[in-house]
């Protein structure tokens, strides 16, 4: 095994066994082909920064037809190939940006949401395996606790600011995220959608509530709600039934979105704009 792959076990969490397996699954493929439809279907440029900037979302069409020609589901064949792969995006990376470390907590990602997949399903596998091509390919950057990438606002040029489950809300970590992102994206609006920015927690949560906290980092924009309960996976995890009975009740999070599910209520998100 290489010292890129003993590095990725190392400060990005990999397990030797999936490492191999997504090895000895690609040496059997033509991986440079497979790199050449992931990395070249889609022109990009090179920021000041060293951050790659595409115009639209990133998602190979041509590498995602091939990805259906395996014998591996796409969720299974995806993972083995993004880590097969990110041995070719590392030495690019370096190229661009002065922080190996950033490199390798963006690549945690990967190894995250894999372990998720296997925790729900008892394989390898990604669930959302076309959003994660972006911390393969370097559009996506962990910094700290948040990641971020170039989008579009309004029309104009915007920093998208990214939560992963989990992520640390203490207010010392976002505001040296926000730092980081300042950094390397430079000063661009920071505009932030996700579930945690939804009007309904101020009358939810507790006052004290990081939540509620990291909420007034934001203006808050716009309000999108929906009764497809299949999101609440942020709050919940990942559940085949979403039904009141069926949800687990032991955060003062989780029995609030209970008491929403069992009053029929709808749940949302928040689109807003960083004060920072």
């Amino acid at each position: 095994m290489t010292d890129f792959y003993k590095k990725l076990m190392e400060k990005s969490g990999f397990d030797e066994a999936l490492v191999r397996r997504a090895l000895d699954f690609t040496k059997e493929l033509d991986i440079n082909e497979f790199s050449r439809l992931f990395f070249g279907s889609q022109d990009f440029s090179v920021e000041n920064t060293g951050v790659l900037s595409f115009d639209e979302a990133f998602y190979p069409f041509e590498f995602y037809e091939k990805l259906k020609t395996l014998p591996l589901s796409p969720e299974t064949a995806s993972l083995y190939l993004y880590t097969s792969m990110l041995s070719y995006s590392y030495s690019d990376f370096l190229k661009r940006i002065d922080g190996e470390s950033i490199f390798f907590d963006t690549a945690k990602r990967i190894y995250e949401s894999a372990n998720e997949y296997f925790l729900h399903e008892g394989k390898h596998g990604l669930y959302d395996y076309h959003f994660l091509a972006n911390h393969v390919r370097g559009s996506i950057l962990r910094l700290g606790v948040f990641e971020y990438q170039y989008g579009t606002h309004d029309g104009k040029k915007a920093i998208i600011l990214h939560l992963p489950d989990g992520a640390d809300l203490k207010a010392e970590q976002r505001t040296a995220s926000y730092r980081l992102a300042r950094q390397y994206f430079g000063d661009f609006p920071i505009i932030g959608d996700s579930w945690l920015l939804y009007s309904e927690h101020k009358k939810m949560l507790s006052e004290d509530s990081r939540i509620l906290d990291f909420m007034n980092d934001f203006d808050i924009i716009s309000t999108h709600e929906t009764c497809d309960y299949s999101e609440l996976f942020h709050v919940f995890g990942r559940l085949y039934d979403y039904s009141y009975d069926n949800l687990p009740k032991e955060t003062s999070l989780q029995r609030a979105y209970a008491e929403r599910v069992k009053k029929g209520l709808p749940i949302g998100s928040g689109l807003g704009k960083l004060k920072y």
